[in-house]
């Protein structure tokens, strides 16, 4: 007897010990967006924390806990991205902005570049991930959270207008090369020519996210090596300018500067070139572990480095004061391979060395334009009410918000409080972004030399250096030890007062000197 109620006594307290499990299971996991189950006991409904990491409360600005990231990219995919994003047009103007600042100015200028934007990426990362639990990791959210609600529009625009004027100057660039390859494009009107390129973006511009144009943004950098190769064999071919001009046998070798009054339209061009921090938080997002994004940066720039410092040297070396603003003018009418045959009969003599370059640079920009369109769809969608559920209705899903937008939550891996627009949505902005920036292209290529150096002088430095800086004195300074040390914000000072110096002095020496170069 004594035996039997033993056991019934061990079944019911089993009974208990099951319903008690189920019954938290239920409360941890009622509720959209809540955090997943802690594990639990066997016979308590206590979380077992998993580290004494957790804190009761967020702070408003500082270090937060980190949530989970769903991104799926890898950090070698990251940096294959990031160096395509920033690496465009700027590669092609190293020796004109060489040329416009001399050696000391222009290889000083891009070391301090290099230095100075390598630095303000690592304070917007250390923004984005100060931001609360549940923040979309967006620029704009971070002015928001830095300078007020209001300041969300502003940041916004300017990042617009940095990617926006870099997708344009790509677009010239195309039509340029264009131009110089195919004589049916020389021959067309301009318009014609922008809507045949704009047509042969648009499969381009249907791809879904930066892990998918992974592959694209290899192969520009290919492409991107190739430019950079053909530069060096110049100066390996030809070191001392024997058969300097090509097409132009006999041409006198260039001359060479010290340090040119032009040093700060040079430096206009750096910022260009290093410059696309709008573009980071859509690349952090992406990672699966945003925690390596720092080593990202690193790999990064010191690629960028690598490249940008070898064709700016052994550019100018060569090209000297004839540099172009786009380097494969000079590469076809004056390296000592243009206009020679790549292959022998019975292959064209019109597959030139030259020719090949053009192409890959041709290649390198049908590379980069995607990327930076799909920056400049998702910052403006961003800004849009129905990206923060405006025009749902009470039912939560139908409405405005219910057809422009895709069910559930999230702008891009990561971002859990911005709705996605549909793919229709989303390619249709695309579309209309190429466009406007096609009319931009045209306008800016008869004077591409001074569009760069002004682009670098306002939307690059404000956008990529000085915001940065700023958003991480306002949301990160605080919520270190005595506001951080002085050195640090000695260092944030002379950041964003450089920044305002060189945006007023591009400003003025572009304004000045017109567009130079051919």
């Amino acid at each position: 007897m004594c035996v039997r109620e033993r056991e019934r006594g061990r079944e019911r307290e089993r009974k208990r010990e099951a319903e008690d499990a189920r019954g938290c299971k239920r409360a941890s996991d009622g509720g959209e967006g809540r955090a997943p189950p802690l594990s639990l006991s066997r016979t308590s409904c206590i979380p077992r924390l998993p580290s004494l990491s957790l804190s009761l409360s967020t702070p408003a600005a500082g270090p937060s806990t980190p949530t989970p990231s769903t991104g799926t990219s890898t950090p070698l995919q990251a940096v294959v991205n990031t160096v395509q994003v920033f690496m465009g047009i700027g590669l092609l103007s190293m020796p004109y902005a060489m040329r416009l600042g001399g050696w000391v100015g222009g290889c000083g200028g891009l070391a301090l570049a290099l230095a100075a934007f390598r630095v303000s990426a690592g304070l917007l990362d250390a923004g984005l991930a100060a931001l609360p639990p549940g923040t979309p990791k967006t620029f704009a959210a971070l002015g928001a959270a830095a300078l007020g609600p209001a300041a969300r529009s502003v940041v916004g625009a300017l990042a617009v207008a940095e990617f926006g004027g870099g997708a344009a100057l790509t677009l010239a660039i195309v039509f340029k090369q264009a131009a110089l390859l195919l004589p049916a494009a020389a021959a067309a009107p301009p318009a014609h020519l922008a809507g045949w390129v704009v047509g042969a973006l648009l499969p381009l511009l249907a791809v879904p996210s930066f892990r998918r144009l992974t592959p694209l943004s290899a192969v520009g950098c290919v492409a991107t090596a190739a430019v950079a190769v053909a530069v060096g064999a110049c100066v390996i071919a030809d070191p001392a300018h024997a058969h300097y001009g090509g097409t132009t046998p006999g041409a006198p070798p260039p001359g060479h500067g010290l340090l040119r009054p032009g040093v700060a339209r040079a430096l206009g061009i750096f910022a260009v070139s290093v410059s696309g921090h709008s573009s980071l938080p859509a690349l952090r997002s992406s990672l699966a572990d945003p925690a390596a994004f720092p080593a990202v940066l690193n790999a990064a720039f010191l690629a960028m480095a690598a490249a940008y410092g070898a064709t700016a040297v052994a550019g100018y070396f060569y090209f000297g004061d004839a540099a172009s603003p786009v380097v494969t003018s000079n590469l076809a009418a004056d390296a000592p391979f243009a206009g020679a045959p790549l292959l022998p009969p019975p292959f064209p003599p019109s597959l030139t060395a030259d020719a090949l370059v053009g192409w890959a640079v041709l290649a390198n920009a049908f590379s980069t334009y995607p990327s930076m369109v799909m920056v400049v769809q998702t910052t403006l969608w961003s800004l849009t009410p129905w990206a923060r559920g405006a025009g749902t209705s009470a039912g939560g899903g139908d409405g405005v918000n219910g057809w422009l937008c895709r069910p559930g939550v999230g702008l891009d891996p990561g971002e859990v409080a911005l709705r996605r627009p549909r793919r229709a949505v989303r390619f249709g902005l695309r579309v209309a972004i190429a466009a406007a920036t096609a009319g931009a292209a045209l306008v800016a290529a008869s004077s591409l030399g001074s569009a760069i150096a002004l682009l670098g002088g306002l939307a690059a430095l404000a956008c990529s250096l000085i915001l940065p800086t700023v958003c991480y004195w306002r949301v990160v300074l605080p919520a270190q030890a005595g506001g951080g040390s002085p050195w640090r914000r000695a260092g944030l000072v002379g950041l964003v007062a450089g920044g305002v110096v060189l945006m007023v002095l591009i400003v003025v020496q572009t304004a000045a000197g017109g567009g130079g170069g051919r």
